[in-house]
């Protein structure tokens, strides 16, 4: 796994945490075997293993409601206008999945500082 760019061993994630200086990131395992990436804005990423599948779930404080935008949606409580692309298309909510994934998702691609 790179994390900030450099390549990290991630067997060495404690329950307890482990600071990634370079990267300003607290990586903790839990005991499910999910690890969780947590930001100093207080904004974390959890990564699940799911029969296969990577499962990543994002949590943020309140006060990033109405302030975001891309991949994850626009946060505002309003799922109609959840799929808008970078060049403010919007790909009505009720697309097939492949219109969605091709429209969508494919143009709001994002690198993470963690890259899996």
């Amino acid at each position: 796994m790179l994390i900030a760019g450099k390549p990290f061993n991630i067997s060495t994630i404690t329950t307890t945490g482990t600071n990634i200086p370079d990267g300003n990131i607290t990586l903790v395992r839990d005991s499910n075997g999910s690890i969780t990436a947590l930001f100093p804005s207080n904004i974390a990423f959890t990564f699940t293993d799911v029969e296969g599948t990577l499962a990543i779930a994002f949590e943020a404080p309140d006060d990033f409601k109405n302030r975001t935008k891309g991949l994850l949606g626009t946060w505002n409580d309003d799922p109609l206008d959840d799929f808008v692309t970078p060049d403010g298309t919007l790909v009505p909510a009720d697309a097939s999945p492949r219109r969605i994934h091709y429209e969508f998702g494919l143009k709001c691609e994002f690198l993470l500082l963690l890259l899996l």
